[in-house]
């Protein structure tokens, strides 16, 4: 085999490496943006309804008061401390 066809065969095979390593690259940036197109296509979760604690008065999402019958307040310490807002 003359030198001519070996460095003819070395390259087909750095161009073949080449073109596989580049198809890779391709194929996880195509996953990457497939992914981040169909998250700003769902839409966003529909927020909680807020409520106001009866103690200090912060407002704050239902899910995470705490209520005492339909009294919701901030935190424990403010449950156990009652009601101060008129």
């Amino acid at each position: 085999m003359s030198i001519t066809k070996i460095l003819l065969l070395l390259f087909f095979i750095w161009l073949g490496w080449k073109i596989y390593k580049f198809y890779k690259r391709y194929q996880t940036v195509k996953k990457i943006l497939e992914q981040s197109m169909r998250e700003q296509q769902n839409p966003l979760s529909i927020p909680s309804a807020l409520c106001q604690c009866a103690h200090c008065g912060v407002h704050l999402p239902e899910k995470e008061a705490f209520f005492d019958g339909q009294t919701p307040y901030c935190c424990i310490e403010h449950k156990r401390a009652g009601s101060t807002l008129s």
